[in-house]
């Protein structure tokens, strides 16, 4: 996935796009991923007492 941002491992810097990706890689994309999990949960998941 990093390669497809830009990711150069030989680069001494990086440049602002392959930031973003990286960026977007560790926050947005587990936020995503938490998220569904969530309404996954929400929806299959009752708190209902069995008889």
């Amino acid at each position: 996935m990093l390669a497809g941002g830009g990711y150069d491992a030989a680069a001494k810097t990086q440049n602002s796009a392959t930031i973003s990706i990286i960026i977007a890689l560790f926050t947005i994309v587990p936020a995503i991923c938490y998220l569904l999990s969530a309404a996954i949960a929400k929806r299959y998941y009752t708190l209902k007492a069995r008889s």
